[in-house]
């Protein structure tokens, strides 16, 4: 069981093998006049009236779930046409994969949702970023650009709601940590402040980092201290000597600890290295003391 998007936005529920859409408080089946109808239950989805218009079909289900996924990723992702649909057509199975669109009909589709959606192209330099109205505040109406300095050579982006904001000032210890993975080619890494939040542990603040110098943290975290007046009392990084010293430096009363994952990272790579060293060493070894024997 699961959800997508019909291609005019409107949700579709995936359940044995049919598609539903939403009927006021029941689901019924996409093909008009077929009876089949869904509803929710004792905390999961059952089909409470059968089909007639035909047996469960898992390769329209593929083929759907197919479409949903290049446009999902056509809206969200600056990947060429040609890279969205490889990635997901690797997720069909050989029967599903003959029934979907070809090629070029897919790639006009991802054409065609960015040039309607007015997707912008991925910038090539500092000055092309452009962050458009609808980035700036939250689906809630809630600013969302905290922060940006405008520096053609060196941007700094930070985001967060004021709700965001008021949750870390309830807080007295921050998790911080970055990651290269999500940013675009132009950012060092996407930093992010985390904490608990009713329970679980969420993202309070996002910021894109042109660099990882300690100038750069040090602008970070003086932002937030001009929006979160509670200072905290504790931080675990993920071992970046330039962020220990920027946080340091705004903050010398906290005290700061190592991520514990990124210990374990660092620690299976420092492993691994030996490891090769070792092995190489003894190759070399056996090399040798076959060439003296030789001789």
């Amino acid at each position: 069981m699961s959800f997508i998007k019909s291609g005019r936005g409107n949700d579709q529920l995936l359940l044995d093998g049919f598609r539903y859409r939403r009927d006021r408080l029941v689901w019924r089946c996409i093909k008009d006049r077929c009876k089949g109808r869904a509803r929710y239950d004792e905390n999961t989805f059952k089909m409470y009236w059968d089909h007639i218009c035909q047996v469960p079909n898992p390769d329209e289900i593929e083929k759907a779930v197919y479409n949903y996924e290049v446009r999902k990723k056509a809206e969200q992702s600056h990947d060429l046409p040609r890279l969205i649909i490889q990635e997901t057509r690797l997720k069909l199975s050989s029967d599903a994969a003959i029934t979907i669109r070809q090629y070029s009909a897919s790639t006009r589709v991802v054409q065609r949702i960015r040039r309607d959606k007015n997707i912008p192209t991925e910038p090539k330099t500092f000055a092309d970023v452009i962050i458009s109205n609808n980035f700036q505040n939250t689906v809630a109406n809630q600013n969302f650009l905290l922060y940006d300095n405008n520096d053609h050579r060196r941007r700094l982006l930070i985001f967060a709601s004021k709700e965001q904001l008021d949750f870390l000032n309830c807080c007295e210890s921050w998790h911080c940590d970055g990651t290269c993975a999500v940013a675009s080619n132009l950012f060092e890494q996407m930093y992010s402040i985390y904490d608990s939040v009713r329970g679980k542990t969420l993202p309070l603040v996002y910021s894109f980092f042109p660099n990882k110098n300690q100038e750069t943290y040090e602008e970070l975290f003086r932002i937030i201290k001009q929006h979160v007046e509670r200072k905290p009392k504790y931080m675990t990084i993920d071992f970046e000597k330039t962020a220990e010293n920027g946080f340091g430096a705004l903050y010398p009363e906290c005290a700061i600890s190592g991520c514990f994952f990124s210990f374990q990272a660092i620690s299976s790579i420092e492993c691994s290295l030996y490891y090769i060293k070792s092995i190489i060493s003894f190759l070399i070894g056996v090399a040798l003391e076959r060439r003296i024997h030789s001789e």
